[in-house]
């Protein structure tokens, strides 16, 4: 089945069913949130989302890739406001949200894997054998006794399977990209203007997850107390689309976006204070620079 059309992944009516069917999800937990019944969103909120994205999986694939993309980056934030309304802290189903819609994925690579064993995409099939043997392993030696083990075991399956179903779309990358690039662009603005918001007001449903998870490594639950981790679940998980959105705000064209995305992108890394993104940017950008030093400069 060939997913991808020619401008498949270009905006066009064609989607305007994926794109309700988005809205629709969203509107209708909206709907239960304001109405104050955000405890039937402890199960709705996975459920649907997941029916949405075989939907989106099967009709639209540009927007599938869309779809998981900013799931990883709001779900936090969403679990957040369901735990504040329902009053009390939720493991599980809401962290685990994203991962269930991006294992939808694994039909690509399941379809894709007797060709792939002969060409370039074996290392991400070698890569699944390794995690599935260390989780057969671990799971010998130390039985399942903790939901937690499960969400660590998807947590090294995700990235894996999703670059796969990316990669599956090589023939794409001219399109594929920019559309990333748009996902990763506006997903790190909307996460450092809720980074900013969250370090300098304090919000409720931050300061609620604070008190009750007892992490004194995430901060204090007051106004410039906070260790930012903005719309994802820690500081640490913010750091890894900051950088990249980050990195691909200097990379031109340039416009009022990414100019936005830079500052308040920066901000939001800072006010996270992982001193390990610190370094990492500044390592990618000396890198990126020292690269575009290079290309402009060849040797004769």
């Amino acid at each position: 089945m060939n997913y991808f059309s020619r401008d498949s992944l270009t905006s066009s009516s064609h989607e305007k069913y994926g794109w309700l069917a988005i809205f629709g999800l969203f509107s209708f937990l909206g709907l239960f949130f304001l109405a104050g019944a955000g405890r039937f969103l402890i199960f709705l909120y996975p459920i649907c989302s997941f029916a949405v994205g075989i939907y989106l999986f099967q009709y639209y694939p540009r927007l599938y890739i869309l779809y998981t993309f900013w799931l990883w980056f709001l779900s936090g934030l969403i679990r957040r406001l369901i735990d504040y309304q329902s009053g009390e802290y939720t493991m599980g189903g809401f962290y685990t949200t994203p991962e269930f819609v991006t294992l939808i994925s694994s039909l690509t690579f399941i379809r894709l894997f007797p060709k792939e064993l002969r060409s370039i995409g074996l290392p991400f099939i070698l890569c699944v054998g390794s995690v599935v043997y260390g989780t057969l392993i671990g799971i010998i030696n130390n039985p399942l006794t903790d939901f937690s083990i499960v969400d660590s075991i998807f947590g090294f399956l995700c990235p894996i399977i999703f670059g796969f179903h990316l990669y599956s779309y090589w023939q794409e990358y001219p399109t594929l990209s920019r559309s990333i690039n748009n996902i990763f662009i506006n997903g790190v603005l909307v996460m450092g203007l809720y980074g900013i918001y969250q370090y300098v007001v304090a919000p409720a449903w931050d300061r609620f997850f604070l008190t009750l998870t007892e992490l004194a490594a995430r901060g204090t639950p007051e106004s410039f107390g906070i260790r930012v981790w903005s719309t994802t679940s820690a500081a640490h998980q913010l750091v890894f689309p900051l950088i990249p959105g980050i990195l691909l705000s200097l990379c031109p064209p340039f416009n009022w976006t990414q100019y936005l995305v830079l500052l308040f992108g920066v901000i939001t890394l800072l006010a996270s204070v992982v001193r390990t993104g610190w370094l990492c940017l500044l390592l990618v950008v000396t890198l990126y620079i020292a690269s575009k030093n290079q290309n402009s400069n060849p040797k004769s």
